[in-house]
Formats: C-alpha cells, structure tokens, sequence
C-alpha cells in the first residue's frame, strides 16, 4: 500500500471540527485499523466503511487534537469492490471493519497489511508472500465472545464499545458468532445484573458451552458458571478452561493444523517444541508425527487443560513456565520448534535462544504481521535461518485481523 503523503496541519482539529460534521472526501490507503486514511486542511481523517478510491460524505464520530476519526455516511463514488453490508449494526460496533468489502478483496487487503511489513526490513526483502487461504466460514464462525454489559439506567443491556468512540451499542445478535452464542445472547439480553461483562464460548462440534460469570438466574434456561467447556479439533477433544485461549475459527485452525503437517515433513522421529503451548493444541495433533514433544505453557489453566485432554499421548513432556525460561533449559537437540506467541511478538530473551538451540526447522505462526516480521528479521539477520515461506490464513473474516504462518530452516 502507498503511503500518503500529506502536511500535516499544526493546528488543532478540536478547534476547527465538531462530532456529526458532514465532509466530503477521497479515501485513500487502508490503515492496519481498518480504516481507510484521508485529510482535510492538512488533518489525518481515519475513514470507517471506505474503500481506496471511493468519494464518500462521512459523518464526524470523533474528533482528537492530532486526527479526525469518521464514518462513512453516503457513497458518492462507489468502488467495484463495495458490498452491503448483512449486518445492520456494521460502523456501529466497529467489531467489524471489512463486512462492506467483497471477500475476495478482503483476502488480498491483509495479504497487503503483511507485504507492507515485511517491506520495511531489508533482510526479508527476498521472501515471497503467498496469496490468504481463505476461511471456509465467511460467518457464524466464532466460537467466542466477551460482551459488555450496561445495567447503569437500562435494564441490563448487552453489547459491544465502539472502539472509536467508546460509546456502549446494544446487540441483538453478532452474525459473526455461532449459533449457540446468539441463542443464549437473546436470552441474557435486557436481564443482566451485577455484572459488568459476560463471555460466552460454544463449539459446534461438541454442543459443549461455557458462559462466565455465574449469572445466579434460575429463570434462564441454561447453565452458567462453568469452568471449562469442550472444544473439538480434528477428530480430538481439548478442555478450554474460563482463562484458557483458544483459537476462535476451528475450521480454519484444522486448516493451519494439516498445512503444517505437511510443510513440516515430520519423519516420526526427533524432538518437538511447541512454545507458547496453550491447551497442548499443536502439541497433541503432531505427537504421532515425532519421537518426543515438549510442550511449553505458562499459564496453570492451560497446562491442567492440556494433561487432561492428552492423557491417551505417553510422548508429551509438559513445562509450566515462561518459554524465556524454558527455552533456556533445554540442552537437547530440537528437531522442530513451534513458535505462537500472543499478539506482542516474542521476545528477545526467546529469540536468542532459538538461535542458540539452532532448531532444524521452525513453525512461526502470527495474528500480528507487526511483530512477526520484527521477530523474523531478528532471527534472519543472525544468518542462522532462511525463510521459506509464509502464508497468510484468514482466521478473522470481516474484520482487518490476520493470521500467518511461516516457515523457517535451519541454514547448513
């Protein structure tokens, strides 16, 4: 994506524009918020519901000293591009930033927010971005939600913050949720109480649900307060517990499962980290494919999560600590290394021990192409490892969100 090059004005926005003005502008580039970036008088205006291209009015939601932020109020100029939207709270929520873009579009937007990354290190300058595997769930793909609740002067209304604004927008139903989540959100709705926030997680493939907290309501039809709910993920069943993370997109997660299985090439020998373990996802489906796995997790809940759900694998070494840490301990040789670290990245304590292990092959798998790029370059510019590939896998449909997954080898 091209940068826009604009004078910044010095003058402050709040001084010149109020919330509810009405502009006219071109859209230009896509920010990684998912906004598109325009200017008036010399004034960054970030565009929710745009297109590059597009001549659109928008309508003021927020105005900051240094930008404006805006909606999409009336297409004067329409990209080919440009679809309606399914959802009618869509620029409302802004839990969606992509649901007015043809899909196929979609796809080659993030595939652009990783070039653009990848394009600020000179040692990534040779690496060939594949096109995004599309999810196979365009919606209703969600396995999980964390909903806000306002039961200050209403009676206990369920719904999403915009994250603009930070105004409360009620919901009557997320088109991006599972089925079983709206159900029970229909039901909660406008009967909330002494609760600020309420999460729900459901799997379609088990029927297993978890809403947290215990709403104490024995007028609901279901149960609430659980402590761990079942998810299912190519043919095995994990424990997800309350505070445990777990992938949002299962069909797609299955799709990065047998990808990696297959650029991997295990021989069914040698050692196996999978860092940042979770519930022993990765762990677990590649135990048959390797000698030995060393899972590596800190939080207690998901390592509980992870023993319990792999009980029937005698081969998996599990390590309740920090990977920094555990990395450290290791004196081994590592055959294959797992790599997905939260959305921060890894850090750097991480990375100098990946070199120092000097794994054979390396798995990197990202849903921020910021950091990934940042660790990639790290462990490239060392001249230990090469990048073979990496692809991009939509795990967030609608939304400006990413996944990718890289593949790193061991230089000879």
């Amino acid at each position: 994506m091209k940068k826009n090059k604009q004078k910044i004005n010095s003058i402050s926005a709040t001084t010149l524009y109020r919330e509810d003005d009405l502009l006219k502008l071109s859209v230009g580039e896509f920010t990684r918020l998912g906004t598109c970036i325009s200017f008036v008088d010399g004034i960054p205006v970030e565009i929710l519901g745009g297109i590059p291209g597009e001549i659109v009015e928008v309508k003021i939601i927020k105005v900051f000293p240094e930008k404006i932020v805006s909606v999409v109020n009336n297409v004067l100029k329409e990209s080919k591009y440009r679809i309606l939207s399914p959802c009618l709270k869509f620029l409302e929520c802004t839990g969606c930033q992509f649901q007015h873009i043809d899909y196929s579009y979609q796809l080659v937007v993030k595939r652009q927010f990783i070039v653009d990354e990848l394009s600020k290190y000179s040692s990534l300058n040779k690496t060939f971005i594949d096109e995004t595997f599309p999810s196979p769930k365009k919606f209703s793909y969600r396995n999980h939600s964390r909903f806000t609740v306002r039961s200050k002067n209403s009676p206990g209304e369920v719904g999403y913050i915009n994250s603009f604004n930070r105004k409360f927008i009620k919901i009557e139903e997320c088109i991006l949720m599972t089925n079983k989540i709206n159900v029970i959100l229909e039901e909660i709705q406008n009967r909330m109480k002494n609760c600020s926030q309420v999460s729900i997680r459901s799997s379609e493939k088990t029927d297993s649900f978890l809403v947290q907290p215990n709403l104490f309501d024995k007028d609901f039809s279901f149960e609430s307060g659980q402590k761990y709910y079942y998810e299912e993920v190519i043919d095995r069943k994990y424990r997800v517990a309350s505070p445990s993370f777990f992938q949002v997109n299962i069909l797609q997660l299955e799709n990065i499962i047998n990808f990696s299985r297959e650029i991997l090439q295990f021989d069914g020998k040698g050692t196996l980290v999978d860092a940042y373990s979770g519930v022993g996802m990765f762990a677990s489906q590649f135990s048959k494919d390797v000698k030995k796995v060393i899972s590596i997790e800190e939080s207690a809940s998901a390592v509980l999560d992870a023993t319990v759900s792999s009980s029937d694998l005698q081969n998996i070494e599990y390590v309740q600590k920090k990977t920094e840490i555990a990395l450290l301990e290791i004196k081994e040789v590592v055959d294959y290394l797992i790599l997905d670290p939260p959305r921060i990245g890894c850090q750097i304590d991480v990375l100098e021990s990946v070199i120092r292990i000097r794994p054979k092959k390396i798995l990197m798998i990202s849903c921020d192409p910021e950091s990934m790029m940042r660790d990639l370059d790290f462990l490239v510019s060392k001249g230990e490892f090469n990048i073979q590939s990496i692809i991009p896998f939509d795990m967030f449909p609608q939304t400006r969100h990413i996944e990718s997954v890289a593949l790193i080898h061991l230089n000879d």
